[in-house]
C-alpha cells in the first residue's frame, strides 16, 4: 500500500482515481521491464541484445503477471524479483566462493 509508485494516486483528484490506476500499471509495468533488463544484462554479459529483450518481455508480459495485474502491490513483487536474483547470485559468487 505504501509502495512509491502508488503513492502517485495522492496527486490526482478523488474523481480521476480509476484513470490514474492505468497509468500507474504502465509504469510499474515498465519498471518491471528496467530491472528484468538489468538484471538479465548483469548475469549474462555476454549475450546478445535480442535474446535479452525477447527474455525481459517474455517476463514482463508472463500469464502471471497479468494474472495478478489488478494486485498493485504484487507488481512491485514482481519488479524486486529479477534484482533480488542478482543480489543472490553476487553473494553465492563473491561473497561465499
Amino acid at each position: 500500500m505504501w509502495s512509491p509508485t502508488s503513492l502517485i494516486i495522492g496527486l490526482f483528484n478523488r474523481n480521476f482515481i480509476p484513470y490514474a490506476m492505468s497509468y500507474i500499471i504502465i509504469i510499474k509495468l515498465l519498471v518491471i521491464t528496467l530491472c528484468t533488463y538489468i538484471a538479465l544484462y548483469k548475469m549474462f554479459p555476454k549475450s546478445k541484445v535480442v535474446y535479452l529483450t525477447i527474455s525481459t518481455l517474455a517476463y514482463t508480459f508472463s500469464g502471471w503477471t497479468f494474472f495478478m495485474l489488478f494486485n498493485i502491490s504484487y507488481l512491485d513483487i514482481i519488479a524486486l524479483f529479477p534484482l533480488l536474483v542478482l543480489i543472490l547470485l553476487f553473494v553465492l559468487l563473491f561473497v561465499f566462493p
